[in-house]
């Protein structure tokens, strides 16, 4: 990654599940993704409609504060409805802390209902997005888009309305543990960051996407770590209109940033 490697000191990324968080925590970088449609996605080819959120990727929360007014100066026609009115800072946020997270991660139910959920709906979206080259050039796509594009085209129309209820109901929980507090800290990845070499972990996804279907502000800031070990990065939520609490959180002394 670019910023990581202090070739620039900005990058933008789109975010449909973690896409933004999840290469940040991986670089030991921060990404930050404001309130679903606060920043245009303009430009961008769709990937997941309700959940696409486009985000800066920086080498300091301080670097995320400045370029934020000038990246939300354009804001989505969804703002209002997904994003909610903007809110003040908290000051002094109740932090909202997982007591198992092993046991909050590795639930299969909800794991699987989750990535199930939101892959669907992706998958559905990018069926629309490329629906004429598909149909005049399937042999131009990837290998792996073409599977993606592949599944859409099987699901039926009440698979996809079950997908979107259990987006629905990622509010309806996202609600629930803001009802402890205001900011709720996740990892942004089940894992470290991984070798080029290796092979992409499974499920990268688990603790990033509940605030893309939610449409809410998460940021990944790196957390410390040995000498000579890869990079970790810890993920902080605010409920909808809380993007300003997260800017100015006082990581000093939890993240390296």
């Amino acid at each position: 990654m670019c910023c990581a490697a202090g070739l620039c000191a900005l990058a933008l990324g789109s975010d449909t599940l973690g896409s933004v968080r999840v290469p940040a925590s991986d670089c030991g970088v921060v990404g930050f993704k404001a309130g679903f449609g606060v920043v245009s996605g303009r430009g961008s080819v769709t990937c997941g409609y309700s959940l696409d959120h486009i985000g800066p990727l920086t080498r300091s929360l301080r670097d995320v504060r400045v370029v934020m007014p000038a990246m939300g100066l354009v804001a989505g026609l969804c703002a209002e409805a997904r994003s909610g009115a903007p809110r003040p800072a908290i000051q002094n946020p109740r932090w909202v802390v997982a007591p198992d997270i092993q046991v909050a991660g590795a639930d299969p139910k909800v794991v699987l209902a989750y990535e199930r959920a939101g892959l669907l709906m992706v998958e559905a979206d990018l069926l629309v997005e490329h629906a004429a080259d598909w149909r005049a050039q399937p042999a131009n796509f990837s290998p792996e888009l073409s599977r993606l594009l592949r599944y859409a085209e099987q699901q039926s129309a009440s698979a996809y309305a079950s997908a979107a209820r259990v987006v629905a109901q990622a509010h309806v929980e996202a609600a629930r543990w803001f009802g402890r507090g205001d900011v709720m800290l996740l990892p942004s990845a089940p894992q470290t960051a991984f070798r080029f070499d290796a092979a992409v972990p499974a499920k990268q996804a688990d603790f990033t996407g509940l605030a893309n279907m939610a449409g809410i502000p998460a940021l990944s800031a790196p957390l410390p770590v040995l000498s000579g070990t890869l990079p970790i990065g810890l993920q902080c939520i605010a409920p909808a209109g809380g993007a300003a609490t997260l800017l100015n959180l006082n990581l000093q002394g939890i993240c390296t940033t």
